[in-house]
């Protein structure tokens, strides 16, 4: 079936003509086996009928006029004044339809789902750079479409007069003339054809703030991705580290436009705060050097409260301790000795703050220690073939050894660490106006349709077919 919105083309054809009336083509009247109907009245020149149910499409609903223009789709009847057709439409696919079409974000889909399955298999590497590759893509899609509609927004007419795939046409008993004129004062404009129409409507503005928004946000997440510094430092009391050197790190990542040494500063601790009512995760005292060891600032360091230089953030995670525990027997045969990291927890043994495990499976041995930072102690428990051997408590000053059932236990030494995270400063407030920017964008566009008419001059009134916008009041 060809566009009825098009210029050109052939138009639909005319309904089909009522058994028991005269057949205009012959003259002659067409044979019925029922006695003529007396034809329904039609509604008063100039006026739009309001009080007649109609059927929509034979389902036993009925609605006053004119209820056929009620959103989403279009209500036909299947008696009175009106006739309801089917019209079934191919349409032509070309590149414009392709990118307006909101179909085509699901193409996005497809790179980060096989980037999730990749890690769900344990195989990571390169999977940022896939996702940056896509993203990439994505924000050449937005920039051509929100152009596309940009170049849209000044138009008389903003979308194209294509026919929906399937639609209700609904033939009203009004003069072709009168419904147009009906329409445009109604603010709905008409295409060169005068089959078409469009009325204007703040959805279309929400379109294209929701794309700003989504290109403002993809910028910016992708510049922070590329310039992305984030490293993980433990560092205890003493001298400087310098963190423009990559061995200064645990854990390094950098982006494609990053180097470490843009950082260019030397990192100080000079005292490291226990837990406490003031600091309840504790707290660094840390001093910032330049590479020319001249100083930079000074301040306390602690978990929410970070220390800025230079677009970089240098925030504390939690103090690290690392204890020195050894296990022999009574003889003094080694059974276990190895430094044991302990970290913050929430439970675990009463009075304790930090909890570790340590494990040696060739001499299946294993073990948990747990430790009290302001008291310096630390509580031992040592399993051997499945047997405790050792549960005790040892300190670090007066009490670092302790005999038991044929072992000893000893605290040889504890070790204070900061754990710190060494960030470049990522444009948070941009990534979330964005959001929200693109959110409202697209509230406007879910609750303000495209309202597009069709209309198409038939015999005995109009075909007209109603997508989005509300009812057409009546004429007073």
């Amino acid at each position: 079936m060809p566009s009825i919105g098009r210029a050109t083309g052939p138009r639909l054809p005319p309904p089909a003509a009522t058994p028991g009336r005269t057949q205009a083509a012959t003259g002659a009247a067409a044979p019925s086996t029922t006695p003529p109907r007396r034809p329904t009245p039609g509604p008063p020149q100039g006026r739009w009928p309001t009080s007649k149910p109609i059927d929509a499409s034979g389902t036993g609903a009925t609605y006053g006029w004119p209820s056929f223009l009620r959103p989403p789709g279009i209500c036909c009847c299947s008696g009175g004044w009106f006739s309801g057709k089917v019209v079934a439409v191919k349409r032509k696919i070309s590149a414009k339809k392709l990118l307006l079409s909101p179909f085509t974000f699901l193409l996005f889909l497809v790179l980060p789902l096989a980037v999730v399955a990749l890690r769900r298999a344990g195989q990571t590497e390169h999977t940022l750079d896939i996702l940056l590759v896509n993203n990439g893509l994505l924000l050449c899609y937005l920039c051509a479409r929100f152009i596309l509609l940009l170049r849209r927004r000044p138009a008389p007419l903003r979308y194209d007069a294509d026919l929906p795939p399937r639609r209700r046409f609904v033939e009203v008993p009004v003069p072709f003339p009168l419904l147009r004129e009906r329409l445009e004062r109604e603010g709905y404009r008409f295409d060169a054809a005068g089959r078409y129409a469009e009325k204007r409507e703040i959805g279309f503005d929400g379109s294209l703030l929701a794309h700003a928004a989504l290109i403002l946000l993809l910028c910016f997440g992708m510049y922070d991705n590329l310039r992305q510094l984030d490293g993980t430092v433990l560092l205890g009391v003493g001298e400087p580290i310098k963190l423009y050197e990559k061995k200064a790190y645990g854990v390094l990542t950098e982006g494609l436009l990053a180097s470490v040494r843009e950082t260019g500063m030397q990192l100080q601790i000079r005292k490291q705060q226990l837990p406490s009512i003031e600091w309840p995760a504790g707290a660094t005292d840390a001093l910032l050097f330049s590479s020319e060891n001249k100083e930079l600032q000074q301040g306390v360091i602690a978990p929410g409260r970070p220390m800025r230089q230079d677009g970089f953030v240098i925030n504390m995670n939690r103090l690290v301790y690392d204890a020195w525990v050894v296990v022999t027997t009574s003889k003094n045969l080694i059974v276990y000795s190895n430094f044991v990291k302990l970290l913050p927890v929430k439970g675990g043994a009463k009075a304790y703050s930090h909890y570790g495990e340590f494990a040696d499976p060739s001499l299946d041995v294993s073990g948990k220690v747990w430790l009290d930072p302001s008291r310096k102690a630390i509580r031992v428990e040592t399993t051997r073939a499945g047997k405790k051997i050792v549960d005790t408590e040892l300190l670090l000053w007066g009490g670092n050894r302790k005999e038991q059932g044929g072992y000893v236990a000893k605290f040889e030494g504890l070790g204070q660490w900061s754990e710190l995270h060494v960030t470049r400063h990522r444009h948070k407030w941009a990534l979330a106006a964005g959001g929200a920017i693109a959110l409202v964008g697209f509230l406007l566009r879910l609750l303000f349709r495209p309202k597009r008419v069709w209309i198409e001059k038939v015999e005995n009134g109009t075909l007209l077919m109603k997508s989005g916008g509300q009812p057409l009041a009546p004429s007073p």
